[in-house]
This record gives structure tokens, sequence and C-alpha cells, in this order.
């Protein structure tokens, strides 16, 4: 395996320890008040979804063995599971303007569209 692989893997999970850390004791209304650990989760998160897009354009067969991977929408309140997967990924770590209908039981957009910010 190739060092720079290693090492977005390495950020990948480092990050998810984090995450798990800054939540560890607390119940999910007291992390939902919370602006601090909820801020601190969101920035592990980031730094995951920074690497793995990282891994895909630098090692794509190493990257296709991560299931369960998906691009979000990150909308600073709120963070949401984009239905085009195939463009978000086109515009990953990139600003975004979304349009489309938001499921707010799971969280997803259906996007209608998709691209870059000016």
């Amino acid at each position: 395996m190739r060092l720079e692989t290693k090492k977005y893997l390495l950020d990948v999970q480092q990050a998810a320890a984090l995450a798990s850390e800054f939540v560890v004791g607390r119940t999910f209304d007291d992390y939902q008040q919370n602006a601090m650990p909820r801020a601190a989760v969101e920035r592990q998160c980031e730094i995951i979804g920074e690497a793995l897009t990282k891994l895909a354009k630098a090692d794509e067969p190493v990257a296709a063995r991560i299931h369960d991977s998906a691009f979000v929408l990150d909308a600073g309140t709120a963070v949401y599971l984009l239905s085009d997967q195939e463009t978000a990924g086109r515009l990953a770590a990139r600003k975004v303007i979304v349009v489309g209908t938001v499921d707010p039981k799971t969280r997803t957009i259906q996007v209608e569209s998709m691209a870059t910010a000016k």
C-alpha cells in the first residue's frame, strides 16, 4: 500500500476516534443543544470527507473498497445526505448550490440540480 494511501486512511481513523470521544457520556439532546461538541464532531466529519475525497483521487481501488460512504451537504446547522452522489463526488470539497426537496425524516435532499457556487 502506498504511503499516501496510508496517510489518508490514518486521517480517517484518527478523526473517527476523536469524533467518538467528543460524544462519550452525552445524550443526543445534550449533543444537539451544545454547540461545542457538535462543532467538534462536524469538523472531524469534514476531515474524514476530505481524506476520503483525496483517497478516491489518489488510490481509487482502495477507496472503492470502503463501503457505506456517501457525500453529504454541510448546511451549517444540519448535514444532509445527497441523492445525486455522482455529481456530489465531482463537486466534493467545494461550495455548492443545491436545488431539491428535503426529507426531514431521513435528512436527505432529493437533488434536482447541483452546481459550484460562484
